[in-house]
Parts: structure tokens; C-alpha cells; sequence
């Protein structure tokens, strides 16, 4: 009895020990990343405001946190993104300025904006764009 009581508790503790099998990734087979864009802006001097909205865009499109785009898995790139800053309270307050993102499987791209709002008031935002590669297709 005691050596079958041995031999069950060895062989949990052996099975406790022993990683479960995965699949292995096909490798090769991929042509195209897919990408997720997300972008954070933190205002870092001036008084505190919360009266901007920020408009983010791509030759022309306009993205925002959640975009996703499929690019080559061969090629390493930036892409220059557009960074509109506008006064909520007083659109004709606007400003903008284009930062590189670069395109790979974790990128990122960051810029500063100083804004003066219409109360003469400035402030200076950083912008963080972070770029994570979420999926591969062919």
C-alpha cells in the first residue's frame, strides 16, 4: 500500500512539473502585420485645461486610439502622423504639428504641442502615439 501511495504522489508532483503542450506558430507563411495605433496626450506646463481636443490623422484619414492598419512584415518604416489641437470652446483656436511613428512590432512616436487658448493662456501637451503589432496575416 505504501509503495502505490509513493507512486501516486510522485506522479502528481511529476504532472505539476510538466508544461502543457502548445501548437508552435507557423513560421514563414506571414506576409503582413497588423497594427494597432493608440495615442495619450498629458499636459506637462500651463494651467491646467482641459478645454483642447486632439484630432489625429494619416494622409488625410483620420485615426484615433484603436486604428489598425496591415503593413509588410518586411519593410521598417515611420509614419508621419498629423496632430490637430483645437479649443473647444473656441475653434478658432487651432493648432498642429506632424510626428513619426515608426512601424514595427512595438513602435512608438511622441512630439510636444504648446497651445494659447483664447483667455491668452498657454499650455504644452506631450502627444505618445504607441504602435503594437496584434496579429500577422498573409
Amino acid at each position: 500500500m505504501r509503495r502505490i501511495l509513493c507512486a501516486v504522489m510522485l506522479l502528481l508532483v511529476l504532472t505539476g512539473c510538466v508544461e502543457p503542450m502548445t501548437e508552435p506558430e507557423p513560421t514563414g507563411s506571414y506576409k503582413y502585420g497588423i497594427y494597432e495605433f493608440n495615442f495619450l496626450e498629458e499636459q506637462i506646463s500651463g494651467a491646467p485645461t482641459d478645454d483642447w481636443e486632439f484630432v489625429y490623422s494619416y494622409n488625410g484619414e483620420t485615426i484615433a486610439s484603436g486604428h489598425q492598419i496591415a503593413y509588410s512584415l518586411e519593410l521598417f518604416t515611420f509614419y508621419r502622423i498629423q496632430v490637430v489641437a483645437t479649443q473647444k470652446s473656441n475653434p478658432d483656436y487651432t493648432y498642429s504639428t506632424i510626428f513619426p511613428v515608426a512601424i514595427c512590432e512595438v513602435g512608438s512616436g511622441k512630439t510636444e504641442i504648446t497651445v494659447t487658448g483664447d483667455d491668452g493662456k498657454s499650455a504644452t501637451f506631450k502627444i505618445t502615439c504607441g504602435l503594437l503589432q496584434i496579429e500577422k496575416c498573409s
